[in-house]
């Protein structure tokens, strides 16, 4: 299993992922308040006064990029004035720190626990940002040893914490006030239930509800960094000998361990373990369907075949629990070498009866391949920010924004859910055969379009599956990317 990691036992390390706790926690909703606790608490340099800046920005589509790290989208509807970004830098350097919209720049150099002010100014609205930097604490550390033991391979993950912290989201307040956050219509919901209902009161999940409540997104924060927390020998819950973190790739605390000692104790009080072993077989159950009748294995293969240029993942680690409702994600992590992606899934427990039994298979595994696919389509489309900004122009044509399309809040985000499931009809145009894969397709475009709100989900479908037929030779989906940016633009033009 590798080392624990080392820094972690550290007095500056602790302290340092104490500060960065606090900063992104604290800091976004009282600016003031926090950052004079912060300089008394040490956690911002006294000798580094705060730089006030400006960028004049002529488009939406903003990125921030620290030292040679891969751009970030900056969130275009922040909660919070300023919005803190953390900027996460090796101890004893200082990074170059860059906010881009189309050719406009500013760029600073910036140290652990320096902090500049940034003011985005845009068509006559402001922005306040705040961008500190946060001591670099590896998400993982990946052993030669553990590289040994998963490279290459895709596998599919229940694990024991991770599902004693979905059962702890079931059970509050917020789960149910939001209907289909959890997977109920199951058998296995029902003994769940009956099992942990009479301990709704803890204060485990007392804590997960008010986390939610306060923001949907600690949903996402709490369920992904369970992964990084496991049972020792004793029976009791440890950080995992792997990884310090398993939220999303550019979170730079784990969320869920200020909550350790009450998951323990939730733990005790309801006898989970007994409950998981109890279940064992009905969890194998489900690891086979995507290890067999999904065909993962080959999933991971067509999309590496068809975005090449984009560096393969050493090592895929699917992770999901019977419990989670259709409420997927996705992180990877880079370290010591190694690249690993972990999509977080749900079970589809839909059979598609329409359509023969390894269609069905197929289009019951599109909940996972659209989260492994993030993988390939978003830094294919890093490549093109500024084209995909222009392209899609105006956003009411794309977007129906009383329905859950509304998610998806800037240009790059849309494009790349329309690709996300744009690509699920080229999956299955070399997967199954007519009718099953008109009748998949049509099923597809009408969630999308009816349910969704991707206004122009049915004509892109259309467009990008002749576009794919009629490729050249040796031509990958990554070479078509700007064929399909010029019809985005085209789309645009043409609804002016």
């Amino acid at each position: 299993m590798g080392d624990r990691i080392s820094m972690r036992d550290s007095d500056s390390t602790r302290s340092a992922a104490r500060c960065a706790w606090i900063i992104s926690a604290g800091l976004a909703r009282n600016a003031v308040m926090w950052l004079a606790f912060l300089a008394v608490a040490g956690c911002v340099s006294a000798e580094f006064a705060a730089q006030d800046r400006v960028l004049h920005a002529s488009t939406s589509q903003l990125t921030y990029q620290i030292g040679e790290r891969r751009p970030e989208l900056l969130r275009s509807s922040p909660v919070g004035d300023p919005f803190v970004v953390d900027a996460p830098i090796a101890e004893g350097r200082r990074e170059n720190v860059c906010f881009r919209a189309a050719g406009d720049e500013e760029c600073f150099p910036l140290g652990v626990s320096e902090a500049v002010s940034l003011r985005i100014e845009q068509g006559g609205t402001h922005r306040n940002v705040r961008v500190v930097g946060v001591l670099h604490v590896p998400a993982a550390r990946f052993s030669p040893e553990y590289q040994a033991a998963n490279r290459g391979r895709f596998q599919v993950l229940l694990p024991e914490v991770y599902e004693l912290v979905n059962i702890g989201i079931a059970l509050t307040d917020y789960a149910a006030a939001n209907p289909g956050l959890v997977a109920t219509d199951t058998d296995y919901y029902s003994r769940a239930w009956a099992h942990f209902e009479p301990y709704r009161g803890h204060p485990f999940v007392q804590a997960l509800s008010r986390g939610m409540q306060e923001d949907v997104f600690w949903y996402f924060r709490y369920k992904m960094n369970a992964f990084a927390f496991e049972f020792d020998a004793e029976g009791q819950i440890v950080r995992s000998v792997i990884y310090d973190r398993t939220g999303f790739y550019d979170e730079q605390t784990n969320d869920l361990l200020p909550l350790l000692t009450m998951l323990q104790d939730f733990a005790q009080d309801t006898d989970f373990r007994s409950f998981y072993q109890q279940n064992r077989p009905f969890y194998d159950e489900q690891v086979a369907f995507f290890e067999t009748d999904a065909d993962a294995m080959t999933m991971w293969t067509w999309l590496m075949e068809r975005f090449p240029n984009v560096r393969a993942y050493d090592g895929v680690k699917v992770v999901f629990s019977p419990l989670v409702g259709p409420n997927q994600s996705v992180t990877w992590i880079e370290e010591d070498g190694y690249r690993e992606l972990q999509p977080h899934i749900n079970f589809p427990y839909t059979q598609r009866a329409e359509l023969s039994a390894q269609a069905a298979a197929i289009a019951r595994s599109e909940i996972l391949f659209t989260e492994v696919n993030h993988g390939f389509i978003n830094p294919t489309a890093d490549q093109y920010l500024a084209d995909i900004e222009a392209a899609l122009g105006e956003r009411s044509i794309w977007a129906d924004d009383s329905k859950s399309a509304s998610n998806y809040p800037n240009a790059l985000s849309l494009f790349l859910e329309y690709m996300n499931w744009g690509l699920i009809s080229l999956y299955e145009h070399d997967r199954m055969v007519e009718p099953d894969r008109g009748v998949s397709r049509a099923r597809v475009v009408r969630v999308m379009v009816e349910r969704r709100g991707f206004k122009q989900f049915a004509a892109f479908d259309s467009f990008l599956v002749d576009l794919y037929a009629n490729r050249d030779v040796g031509e990958t989906i990554a070479d078509l990317y700007p064929r399909i940016i010029a019809w985005f633009a085209t789309q645009s033009v043409g609804a002016e």
